[in-house]
């Protein structure tokens, strides 16, 4: 978001402007896990809100993955340990979906992709939390 009010700021780039300084990897990485520390919701976030960085995904995969039980009630920390990695070496982190709280129907429906391979967990997770929408809902995503 500074980046982009940068710019605006200073649309030429003129000589005497000087750019502040980027963000440094380990510094993301301390935000990262400051935030997660203060609620787990505010890291997610924050992820989301930078797709791009990936030492900041990265730090986010091991920290939703270390904390994965303290973490069951927020269905946006899924991205982070249902992978098509995590199908193909049939994880244990994939146990905990069964008790996972419901994501959204796009979420779920991504799930259905030939990457995740129909993986018999995470199609059971995506056939509960789509009975958890009323059908219209469902059928109009469908």
């Amino acid at each position: 978001e500074a980046d982009r009010l940068e710019v605006w700021a200073h649309p030429t780039n003129s000589k005497d402007y000087t750019p502040r300084p980027k963000i440094s990897s380990d510094k993301w990485i301390e935000y990262a896990r400051t935030a997660f520390a203060v609620d787990p919701r505010i890291a997610l976030s924050l992820a989301s809100r930078f797709p791009t960085n990936s030492s900041l995904k990265t730090e986010m995969t091991q920290l939703v993955q270390s904390h994965i039980l303290e973490l069951r009630s927020i269905p946006e920390a899924l991205t982070y340990f249902v992978t098509p990695k995590a199908v193909d070496e049939n994880s244990v982190l994939l146990q905990q979906l069964p008790h996972w709280a419901a994501c959204s129907i796009t979420k779920a429906l991504e799930f259905l992709t030939p990457a995740y391979k129909g993986h018999p967990r995470v199609m059971a997770y995506v056939l509960r939390v789509l009975e958890s929408y009323p059908p219209e809902r469902v059928t109009f995503f469908m």
